[in-house]
């Protein structure tokens, strides 16, 4: 948790819903408080999994698998950006058509979430990153979408797995990441490929792996990132 000193906001990632149904989302909740961590990414299943009282409680980040976001769940949830984590594909990475039809429908959800006080943002999972006229395809949906309701949230660990530099990414466009999960990637896992091809032991202590997590933090501070997430792949 040292290197993040000085984040707006620390985070935690549920990964695995199992957690919560054993051990309950209150206990969840009271062993971040105890870390200092201020954040958790939930989605539908764990606001069901919420008491009354807990209900009553904020949470700032709002996880919904695919891009079928309903703006009365995040409502409900009380949180502050509904993340989309995939783009639909047909391959293994995306396609230029795929990503133009992204970033309309980026723009286009933005809006109307925007109109509930919520914020639209983007889940990087290093499928983005194939050559296109803007430089990359990723290039492409960033000068596509509207910064005033569209956003990402950087994946350091599926960025380096594309073989792409975090640090460099947050200063081609600050403040388009206002999200981040923090997390590394073992030093000899094969770059370039499919998110699903990727074990589970991938996942290393920070500092272990690939990733040069001071560089990407002090490039993260300086280009404003404000919500950080420790996720664990391999839960």
């Amino acid at each position: 948790l040292a290197v993040t000193h000085g984040a707006d906001l620390l985070g935690i990632d549920p990964e695995v819903a199992h957690q919560v149904l054993a051990h309950g989302v209150g206990a969840i909740l009271r062993k971040n408080q105890i870390l200092g961590i201020a954040a958790v990414r939930v989605g539908v299943t764990f606001h069901r999994h919420r008491s009354a009282r807990e209900q009553r409680e904020p949470l700032l980040y709002f996880f919904h698998q695919g891009c079928t976001a309903r703006v009365d769940d995040a409502l409900a949830l009380g949180v502050e950006y509904v993340v989309c984590s995939t783009i639909p594909h047909s391959k293994k990475h995306l396609v230029l058509e795929e990503c133009d039809q992204a970033a309309n429908d980026f723009n286009r959800w933005g809006k109307i979430l925007a109109q509930s006080k919520l914020r639209l943002g983007y889940h990087t999972h290093g499928i983005e990153f194939d050559t296109a006229s803007e430089g990359t395809l990723f290039d492409g949906i960033v000068q596509r979408t509207d910064p005033a309701f569209v956003n990402f949230e950087m994946d350091i660990f599926w960025m380096v797995f594309a073989r792409q530099n975090p640090a460099k990414w947050l200063q081609r466009y600050p403040g388009r990441f206002p999200l981040m999960h923090v997390k590394d990637i073992r030093k000899d896992t094969p770059l370039g490929g499919s998110p699903g091809d990727v074990l589970e032991e991938a996942s290393v202590i920070l500092g272990q792996g690939l990733v040069d997590i001071p560089a990407t933090l002090q490039a993260a501070q300086s280009n404003g990132v404000h919500h950080y997430y420790i996720e664990d792949e391999a839960v």
